[in-house]
């Protein structure tokens, strides 16, 4: 599922691009790790999202596509709601948008918090620590 997520976030990135009128643009995107978290921006040098939808472009059936749904990025934020991360949207220093996801590391007191408050247990920690949750 994160496979997805990040899948279609990436195609969103290029579709902004693709839509704007451009034939050629950039998406870069970059994992790193803060401490027991994976952090995974996407960045592209689109037209962006504007400032007063970052905080409500996850929400059900809110497009900024002339021909969207509005349900793919409702999907995103469920997967990584899910594997007890987070994402936001925020401006790209590309100049389009980012989208900036944090995912726990297995294992980890973070993996741990993130499902001790849902129902279900946190995955073993005789995984590898390195694993994102699933």
């Amino acid at each position: 599922m994160l496979r997805r997520a990040l899948i279609n976030l990436v195609r969103n990135a290029a579709q902004a691009i693709k839509d704007s009128g451009r034939a050629e643009g950039k998406v870069e995107v970059r994992l790193g790790r803060e401490r027991d978290w994976f952090i995974v921006d996407i960045d592209d040098d689109g037209p962006g999202i504007p400032p007063e939808m970052r905080s409500i472009i996850f929400d059900p059936y809110v497009t900024t596509k002339p021909d969207g749904s509005g349900l793919g990025l409702a999907i995103v934020k469920k997967i990584v709601v899910e594997h007890g991360g987070s994402v936001s949207a925020e401006k790209s220093p590309l100049g389009g948008a980012r989208m900036h996801l944090r995912l726990p590391v297995a294992g980890t007191p973070a993996a741990s918090a993130a499902f001790a408050s849902r129902d279900r247990p946190a995955p073993p920690s005789s995984r590898r620590p390195d694993a994102l949750i699933p």
